[in-house]
């Protein structure tokens, strides 16, 4: 995005910084850390996410918006505001770049049966695929999950294989793997399962 300048980027990016300090609501804080991402202003949008995520928990939000955020650098300390949020019912990361390496306290976090948590979405991070048996184990052990999408995570039939395994362990009811590298044999197998696996048609 042309910013005339300089002197012009520095007075917005002050500008930018200054609404991020002073935002008191999420519905206010979010398009903020929207805009800084088009200018390209990276160097407070941890923080902000992170303001982000206190400010859906004071406000009581069931249904926290992580669509398209930098979550990476900053996940765990979202995670573990979120692990305080009573109200918390359906969680959404979708295409937050969540990196190979932060699959464990993600799995983590999903193993630790919040109550109350019934739908979780994951779509669009394509590194879940990496460490899927993390991830498949930890839904295996979360008894409020109902529903989970992980389209597009890049899994393939050997993740599928681990999952086929770990399947009837889970308390799941609709899982939506659309997108992923399956076979149509694997997709034929999943969809044979007693869970509802969506997203596999041929």
């Amino acid at each position: 995005m042309a910013m005339g300048g300089p002197d012009a980027a520095r007075k917005i990016w002050q500008g930018k910084e200054k609404a991020v300090q002073q935002a008191e609501a999420s519905h206010v804080l979010l398009p903020i850390i929207k805009e800084c991402m088009e200018y390209g202003f990276s160097s407070f949008l941890g923080p902000a996410i992170v303001k982000l995520t206190q400010l859906y928990v004071e406000e009581g939000k069931g249904i926290p918006l992580f669509v398209d955020l930098p979550l990476g650098p900053v996940l765990d300390q979202v995670l573990s505001i979120l692990s305080k949020h009573i109200g918390l019912y359906k969680l959404i990361l979708k295409k937050c770049q969540i990196t190979a390496g932060q699959i464990e306290p993600l799995a983590k976090w999903i193993s630790a049966n919040h109550k109350g948590t019934t739908e979780m979405y994951l779509n669009d991070n394509t590194s879940i695929g990496k460490g899927s048996q993390a991830i498949f184990s930890a839904l295996m052990m979360n008894s409020s999950l109902k529903c989970v999408a992980l389209s597009n995570c890049g899994l393939q039939d050997e993740d599928a294989e681990v999952l086929l395994e770990k399947l009837t362990k889970m308390q799941l009811v609709e899982l939506n793997l659309s997108g992923n590298n399956f076979t149509e044999g694997m997709k034929a197998r999943l969809r044979a399962t007693a869970l509802h696996c969506k997203g596999l048609d041929s």
